[in-house]
């Protein structure tokens, strides 16, 4: 079988549920069911995975966002479970999805980043704060500034 080669039962908008097991199955039949769903949902994000392929250094999109993308967008759906995700969205555009998904990584590693930022400025001003500076010869039994010869 080849990636595109969708079972033609798959494409029939009118058979929503091809894959519902009935509870009279053996259990070896129920295994074959579930073996043959799994083995959909491979074929289904190998082909996301080849079309994704195609713009993902155009959109920005780096190995370990593709593989994010996929594995939220091809995980098995509750009802039907030769369906994934994405078929289950009834106007699923990839390279608009992708697009947002790259969008929304940057903003949160943006957002991260500042807010390490802003902790670490936090930590050390409370650092500082903490510290007694000496204000004058008083506070150091004798060691100001003040009782530093100048030099000559």
């Amino acid at each position: 079988m080849e990636i595109n080669d969708i079972p033609a039962h798959l494409e029939d908008p009118e058979d929503k549920y091809p894959f519902q097991v009935p509870f009279i199955l053996s259990s070896v039949e129920r295994d074959l069911a579930r073996g043959e769903a799994i083995r959909i949902r491979y074929i289904k994000r190998r082909h996301l995975e080849e079309n994704i392929k195609t713009f993902a250094k155009e959109i920005g999109m780096d190995e370990e966002e593709r593989r994010k993308f996929l594995d939220y967008w091809c995980s098995p759906s509750r009802v039907v479970p030769s369906m994934i995700r994405a078929e289950l969205d009834e106007c699923f555009d990839l390279r608009q999805r992708a697009e947002s998904w790259v969008d929304k990584a940057k903003r949160a590693n943006k957002t991260q980043q500042q807010s390490r930022v802003e902790k670490y400025a936090e930590s050390a001003k409370q650092f500082f704060q903490n510290q007694a500076v000496p204000a004058g010869p008083s506070d150091t039994q004798g060691f100001g500034y003040a009782d530093i010869p100048d030099e000559q």
